[in-house]
């Protein structure tokens, strides 16, 4: 929580304690927080944040146990493994404090990320199998987030990187099969889209490469002739 941010607007807006405070909470109460970190309840805190024009989201973006800090982060790491600055990525990773507290999602784009970064930084193929299986084989269980088959696609890299062609073959062909599944309409609604583009692009270079036929109708162009 990021208290002297909120201390500073509160100056630069000319507001005592007392005139911040009135009507929702007691002075006091604010003195503890802005002094000792007390954090009062969220709706007392909230109230003061509207009062200021600030946000929680703001107070919070440098607090490494918030969702608001682990989504910017994560997302950073996305963006830097995108365009190939790995050592930002890691660097992103490395501000990050993973543990079961953390939501699903989290720790399952977490473990994706820093799989891919072993993968392509040649580190670490048993750590990136590790953190792979642990996506598809402990977090998501279920099979039922996209990050399920994002974990497959990233054991087929693995596979294939490794020339293990049987293998990476038949994770390949589980995540073609998810793709092929979904419809034009389900693609063009659902909020990961930016993720199944990432697996078709995965899978199509995968076909390119191996001069197979086949391609994930649903996203993919036909490139056979």
């Amino acid at each position: 929580m990021d208290i002297n941010r909120f201390v500073s607007r509160r100056k630069e807006l000319g507001f005592s304690q007392v005139q911040l405070a009135q009507g929702i909470c007691t002075q006091a109460t604010l003195s503890k927080f802005e002094n000792n970190g007390q954090i009062p309840s969220l709706n007392i805190l909230q109230q003061l944040c509207n009062r200021l024009g600030l946000s929680l989201d703001e107070l919070s973006q440098n607090d490494k146990d918030s969702i608001v800090y682990l989504n910017r982060q994560l997302k950073q790491a996305e963006i830097d493994l995108m365009i190939g600055n790995f050592l930002a990525a890691q660097e992103c990773l490395s501000n990050i404090s993973i543990n079961s507290q953390s939501t699903l999602i989290h720790q399952m784009q977490f473990y994706l990320i820093r799989g891919l970064l072993e993968l392509l930084l040649d580190q670490d193929h048993e750590g990136a199998i590790a953190d792979f299986k642990l996506v598809t084989e402990e977090l998501d269980q279920e099979q039922s987030t996209i990050w399920y088959y994002l974990g497959q696609a990233g054991l087929a890299l693995v596979y294939d990187r490794e020339q293990r062609a049987i293998a990476a073959k038949e994770h390949f062909k589980m995540v073609a099969t998810y793709v092929d599944q979904l419809s034009d309409t389900a693609v063009e609604n659902i909020t990961d889209f930016e993720y199944v583009l990432a697996i078709s692009y995965i899978l199509g270079r995968y076909y390119w490469q191996n001069n197979f036929c086949k391609r994930p109708k649903t996203i993919l162009t036909s490139a056979c002739n």
